[in-house]
């Protein structure tokens, strides 16, 4: 089997924030390339379009997990993220604002559909009875 790989990273507005290790991007673009679809920042109007930036390539499978008591629209990727910027477009640190962290995992190649999902989705679960909101998602192997 393969070596697996977890690395974390930050989603961050500041782009030369060393502290949190910012790339100045923006959450609903993140989560358009990460879930292979389009979502539409309704602050500025633009529309990222995840499965061009992911070169065709579709996901695998996606899916949102949320913790036991969060509102039910938070299933929702598109209202999802916009509420997140909006909200963070009214804090006193919105230039510098941590949108989310950004956690990535490799599968050995060797599991088939049906294992990768399920170790996902047993991961996401767990995070979500922590507290967490976590959207996910699995790209199929090259």
């Amino acid at each position: 089997m393969a070596l697996n790989i977890f690395s974390a990273s930050f989603i961050s507005r500041s782009p030369n924030n060393k502290a949190q290790r910012g790339t100045g991007q923006n959450s609903i673009e993140h989560a358009a390339y990460c879930r292979r679809e389009k979502l539409i920042d309704e602050r500025t109007g633009k529309t990222y379009d995840g499965l061009k930036m992911g070169k065709g390539q579709e996901a695998e499978w996606k899916d949102i997990y949320i913790p036991k008591n969060a509102p039910a629209w938070m299933r929702d990727p598109s209202r999802l993220w916009n509420e997140l910027e909006k909200r963070e477009d009214q804090s006193k640190r919105r230039a510098t604002a941590l949108l989310n962290r950004s956690w990535i995992m490799t599968f050995p190649k060797e599991l088939t559909s049906e294992q990768r999902i399920w170790m996902a989705t047993d991961f996401m679960k767990m995070v979500a009875r922590e507290g967490w909101v976590i959207d996910g998602a699995i790209h199929g192997p090259d």
